[in-house]
């Protein structure tokens, strides 16, 4: 079984169109059964939510995630573009895209 999860592309490339980095983070909200975890409504731990444990990696609607990175750049780079792609990831290898952006920083 699959469970569906976001993920934040991100890539930076110079002026000559270099890859310089490319980052994935996915957010994702799992409910699990461990063995310790009680046995559920009618023993169908699978299906009752009060026995299993939440575990939250995901991202909230209408709230932001912050990443920062340093990146060391070639003497002479005059310009990168960072591009960044929010997805829904619903199947393996299947993906929907909720909103991109790109913005070109110049030094």
């Amino acid at each position: 079984m699959y469970i569906p999860k976001a993920s934040l592309e991100v890539t930076v490339k110079d002026q000559d169109g270099k890859v310089v980095l490319t980052k994935i983070k996915e957010y994702s909200v799992y409910d699990l059964h461990f063995e310790d975890n009680k046995e559920g409504y009618l023993g169908m731990s699978n299906f009752d939510i009060t026995a299993q444990h939440h575990i939250n990696l995901g991202l909230e609607p209408h709230q932001t995630d912050s990443i920062t990175e340093v990146l060391p750049l070639a003497i002479g780079t005059k310009s990168v573009t960072v591009e960044a792609t929010f997805n829904y990831l619903y199947e393996p290898g299947d993906r929907a895209v909720i909103k991109t952006a790109s913005k070109t920083v110049e030094f």
